[in-house]
């Protein structure tokens, strides 16, 4: 096997290698590359040089010459474009701009109107992380340029330290241009650090087929948040995402003695569709909508379901995103010995695979390259960590956001699971799929949950509950009930539970789990990404049902309102989050506007007077605030005036869009046959926008004049 020495940065703290003989620092080329006025065309822009002396970054490679990673520019100056041809980018790109103060200070020029933009670029220098070679006239670097170049290598090693570049959008600069290269791929990131505090612009055909802008806004030395200007190399939205690595069987084994330490085994089986990779690349970043200040003491924060959040009192100063396993617990630069560390990769022959694990990415190198959809399954071993919640008071952790095993693309990532857990009384692990080897003594829990079926976001709660199951004919729930039993409680929200899933099932079919769970929350803790058979409830909704509120808030099992619609909503998930799920970000609105609507359905069957205030009223003056954006584009727009963009198109607007096909068809029979007939062709798979629209065009009956209004808001 060809030996992998992949670079190291012995002053960055964030390097961490496995089964690596040695390691290298970046290495910057003693000769210089030299180009004129060069346009580099892009899929939606280009890349231009206007007298460009670049420095050539390398780094040491095993056998044969340095391996040339990336650029810094050390005279002239560049400059990247941006294109914005649709109209529903160019809005978004003009919403998420209007709100950073950054930009404002910095050379961006753009070129727009009231509501759009139509084209951005960035003038300056930094650092150019690429997998594409530059063509240019070489020449011997003089001494002065070659530490130009090294001073500014170094500032962007400080500046990676203090703030996660990688975002969801864009992969992390060094480890994505290493194994682009490797790979043959094309990788660009552009990295503006001489004068602004950051700012960044990638290319990536590599693994995400995305482009654009990304930076983040700075309030007294602290990053909060992060902005995108993203377009799609790919012009059509209804197509899904090519990326051909997928992860088709997830088995965990998790556990700790004391709450002191996290021992973690993941054994993943994952198929290139394509084949002929080497180096495979995983993300292990979170979708940050908040950037964290690495440096920060945070022993005053809380640790909530693996995010930490904002104090309480003044949320205006700081903003914290939200953890990777690497550093689940304590969030402190310098203290290794509370961090969750990966510490080796094999193959199914037990041999250990040389891997590099730097930040948030991870590459494992193979034996051999991958065979077009033939498996092959890897092995990874994580240990160490600090306490897992005790020293922050709060006895919960939820691997939700960030990717907890190595996973490829996010909707690529459909396992089914077989995860495990032994954790000290009285914590236990929930998760979706059928319980079973459960059990306990005076000093431990454990168990095993397994599903069959293939996943998105197969996620995990740890804490400290009490469980209480509910045997009904063709299925049981699970009532998880944080820190001590809810009998009253859940008994209620079980008679409850009940009338509601009828209904549903009478419109959808059987309920699609034998088991599921229903679990009680923390009200400022909640789930971004839903896990397929598990409903969250909020506390406050929760113990509506509780003995002890009956006097102020006398729970009524005949009415809906407080738990009934948090309720209804969460048990429609058990369908539009399980049986349909989404191809891509851009269909995400499956889950929470469709379980939005066929909640109101039910109650409107009801007969509920105020049904319609509960309901439709609020999505219309939702609808409003957004009504200028697609719903498709919900996970591009970054808002800093309301924080509740996301749930206002995902869930409202999607469910006023419901609504209007609904009284476009003017025809209840044919509405509820589009909805049942699109549930059982989805079936587990992996549905798009485009799918459903197809089956409205065909089963509505409709003149296209009427239509295109319909699927306007999608768009």
């Amino acid at each position: 096997m060809q030996r992998l020495s992949i670079i190291s940065l012995a002053f960055s703290s964030c390097f961490v290698f496995g089964q690596l003989d040695r390691s290298h620092e970046f290495k910057i080329m003693p000769l210089s590359l030299k180009v004129g006025e060069q346009s580099i065309n892009l899929p939606s822009g280009r890349l231009v040089f206007h007298d460009a002396v670049l420095a050539q970054v390398a780094v040491p490679w095993d056998f044969g010459s340095d391996l040339v990673i990336g650029y810094i520019p050390v005279a002239g100056s560049m400059e990247t474009e941006v294109s914005f041809s649709r109209p529903q980018d160019s809005r978004v790109a003009k919403h998420n701009l209007d709100g950073m103060e950054l930009l404002r200070k910095n050379k961006l020029i753009v070129d727009s109107s009231d509501d759009e933009i139509k084209n951005a670029r960035i003038i300056g220098n930094g650092v150019i992380f690429s997998a594409i070679e530059f063509k240019g006239v070489m020449a011997p670097m003089p001494e002065d340029l070659q530490k130009t170049a090294q001073k500014t290598l170094d500032k962007f090693i400080k500046q990676r330290d203090e703030v996660y570049y990688p975002t969801e959008y864009s992969l992390d600069p060094v480890l994505g241009a290493l194994c682009a290269r490797l790979n043959g791929k094309g990788y660009l990131y552009v990295d503006y650090t001489p004068f602004g505090e950051p700012f960044g612009f990638f290319v990536d055909a590599f693994r995400n087929f995305k482009m654009g802008y990304v930076s983040f806004d700075s309030f007294d030395g602290t990053q909060k948040l992060e902005s995108h200007l993203v377009i799609d190399l790919f012009q059509d939205l209804m197509v899904p995402r090519i990326n051909t690595l997928t992860a088709d069987h997830l088995k965990v084994h998790l556990e700790t003695d004391s709450l002191k330490t996290l021992n973690l085994d993941a054994h993943v089986t994952y198929t290139d569709v394509q084949g002929g990779e080497r180096y495979i690349y995983f993300d292990l970043f979170s979708d940050r909508a908040a950037m964290r200040y690495k440096t920060r003491d945070l022993e005053q924060h809380e640790l909530g379901f693996g995010s930490l959040v904002t104090p309480s009192g003044n949320p205006e100063i700081e903003e914290f995103g939200h953890v990777t396993l690497k550093e689940l617990i304590h969030y402190k630069r310098g203290m290794e010995k509370h961090q969750v560390t990966l510490t080796s990769v094999k193959d199914d022959s037990g041999a250990d695979l040389r891997f590099v694990h730097t930040c948030d990415g991870l590459i494992v190198e193979l034996p051999t390259a991958t065979q077009p959809n033939q498996t092959f399954t890897l092995h990874f071993k994580y240990g160490g960590g600090g306490a897992i919640a005790q020293d922050f008071g709060n006895q919960l952790v939820h691997f939700d956001q960030y990717a907890w095993w190595p996973r490829p693309y996010r909707y690529n990532a459909r396992p089914s699971l077989e995860l495990s857990y032994k954790l000290p009384d009285p914590w236990i692990m929930i998760a979706a799929g059928t319980q079973k080897d459960t059990g306990s003594d005076k000093k431990s829990n454990w168990g095993t949950f397994v599903d069959s079926h293939k996943m998105v976001n197969p996620n995990v709660i740890l804490g400290n509950y009490k469980q209480i199951t509910q045997k009904h004919k063709g299925y049981a729930i699970h009532f998880y009930a944080y820190a001590q039993e809810k009998k009253i409680t859940i008994k209620k929200i079980d008679t409850l539970a009940v009338q509601f899933l009828e209904f549903y099932g009478n419109l959808f079919g059987v309920v699609p789990f034998e088991e599921f769970s229903i679990i009680e929350l923390a009200s400022l803790q909640g789930v971004q990404h839903p896990i397929p058979g598990v409903i969250v409830v909020d506390d406050q909704t929760f113990n509506r049902f509780s003995p002890s509120l009956r006097g102020s808030q006398k729970a009524d099992t005949n009415t809906f309102r407080g738990i009934n619609e948090s309720l209804a909503v969460g048990l429609a998930g058990l369908w539009w989050n399980s049986v349909v799920q989404p191809a891509s970000d851009y269909d995400r609105w499956f889950g929470r506007g469709m379980s939005e609507y066929s909640a109101y359905m039910m109650m409107a069957a009801a007969q509920k007077n105020d049904v319609e205030d509960k309901f439709v009223k609020r999505w219309q003056a939702r609808a409003a605030y957004v009504e200028q954006f697609p719903i498709s584009h919900a996970a591009l727009i970054v808002d800093y005036k309301n924080a509740n963009i996301m749930t206002d198109l995902l869930q409202y607007k999607a469910a006023q869009s419901m609504h209007e096909i609904r009284n476009q068809i003017a025809d209840d029979q044919k509405f509820v046959l589009l909805l049942s007939g699109f549930m059982q062709r989805s079936n587990f798979r992996n549905p798009s926008t485009g799918d459903f629209l197809s089956a409205l065009s065909s089963l509505s009956g409709l003149e296209p004049s009427k239509m295109a209004p319909l699927f306007q808001g999608f768009k």
